[in-house]
């Protein structure tokens, strides 16, 4: 998986504190949790900036302090079947939990020979079984909480959530499936919105 997000650089210059200082360079190679493009379900430690930008100068004040916090990389990606398997695929959630990034819970999900992070919704619970499908059928399917599916899939007035803008692309919009952060499913597959038209294609869940 790949983030698409930028390192941090090798050294921080930080402006000298004393006059007998001219310059100073701190060693700062370290691998940013921002540029990491092997997935991985254990939780990855973050370097927060406290503020600073690049040259170690104060940007953005009131930033710093807090608890620690360890990034979990979630696959916003649902219908992601592995190489040896097409078509739709069940997962069954292993674990639902807090996360201190994101106001929604994180689900842990197993299937095949992959474990990964994905939103949890509102009623999920460990032990629960959900179905990722790209599959449009002549009649409306009857999905499942947690269930991702095609728009063009789902019968009218279903609460829908992590849509995607572009198939394949992963889920950009409503990713906040708690409390109350869902959408009803338009009349009509093709629906207009400020960000452009959601297609039948588009894979949404439940």
């Amino acid at each position: 998986m790949n983030n698409g997000l930028l390192q941090q650089p090798s050294a921080l210059m930080l402006l000298p504190c004393r006059p007998i200082l001219t310059s100073v360079a701190l060693n700062a190679n370290f691998v940013s949790w921002k540029s990491r493009t092997k997935y991985t379900i254990a939780p990855v430690k973050m370097r927060k900036s406290g503020g600073r930008d690049h040259t170690g100068r104060i940007r953005v004040h009131g930033i710093g302090g807090g608890h620690k916090q360890r990034y979990r990389m979630i696959d916003f990606l649902r219908f992601r079947p592995e190489e040896t398997k097409s078509g739709p695929f069940e997962e069954k959630v292993i674990q639902v939990r807090y996360d201190p990034c994101r106001s929604a819970d994180i689900a842990l999900v197993a299937g095949g020979s992959r474990k990964r992070w994905i939103i949890a919704t509102e009623n999920m619970q460990a032990g629960d079984t959900i179905l990722n499908s790209n599959h449009i059928g002549r009649m409306a399917v009857a999905a499942r909480e947690g269930d991702a599916h095609p728009l063009g899939a789902l019968p009218v007035g279903t609460l829908i959530n992590n849509v995607e803008s572009e198939p394949g692309r992963g889920a950009q919009y409503i990713r906040a499936a708690e409390g109350g952060k869902s959408a009803s499913f338009p009349r009509d597959v093709w629906c207009a919105t400020a960000e452009g038209e959601w297609h039948s294609h588009y894979p949404a869940a439940l």
